[in-house]
């Protein structure tokens, strides 16, 4: 069930409703002002037909439902409306395949701004892909490429730049611009906090 808390001073109703879905997830991400809705399917064996999804409209996180996915595409990002769980119709393709797995929920974050989307990889390998979900095209990737530090977050502080969280600082780095391709260029690392 979802639920839209009520604003006052906003004019905004309470409202509530639910999802269902022919998958089950581990996590999710929201972005109301895009009614938008990225899904992670679960990879073991779905105890449940259908799997309904609760969260809370005006929070930035959604709490998982309980399931998992037969879908062999385990690493699929399904990008559907928060309104009514169907495809987004803003998205170029229904689903966003990251190029890396992502094998279990508490080894990435999932982040949204405005036509962005960001998966961070806590694997052994690290990764972190920023994604334009409207046309789903790879914008730019930073990796770990064999040094050894500690990941522990990242936030789009503006749809041109990202923080992230890294040992005992705080990196800011900006998303280039331009024409994604096969090989999308590096973020600028732009200043450390």
């Amino acid at each position: 069930m979802c639920i839209q808390l009520p604003s006052l001073s906003r004019g905004v109703p309470l409202r509530t409703w639910t999802l269902k879905f022919e998958f089950c997830f581990d996590q999710a991400e929201i972005d109301p002002t895009n009614n938008l809705l990225v899904v992670l399917p679960r990879r073991v064996s779905c105890v449940h037909m259908h799997c309904a999804l609760f969260c809370c409209y005006n929070l930035s996180r959604i709490y998982r439902a309980p399931g998992s996915l037969t879908d062999p595409h385990h690493s699929a990002l399904y990008l559907r409306t928060l309104s009514d769980g169907t495809p987004h119709p803003r998205a170029a393709s229904p689903i966003l395949f990251p190029t890396f797995t992502l094998a279990q929920a508490r080894n990435y974050i999932i982040r949204v701004m405005g036509p962005l989307l960001g998966i961070l990889s806590f694997e052994s390998s690290g990764k972190l892909e920023i994604w334009n979900w409207t046309t789903c095209q790879k914008i730019t990737t930073l990796g770990r490429d064999g040094f050894r530090r500690t990941w522990h977050s990242f936030e789009f502080s503006s749809t041109t730049s990202f923080l992230f969280a890294v040992d005992e600082t705080i990196q800011v780095y900006e998303i280039p611009v331009g024409s994604p391709g096969a090989h999308p260029p590096m973020p600028r690392f732009t200043c450390r906090i």
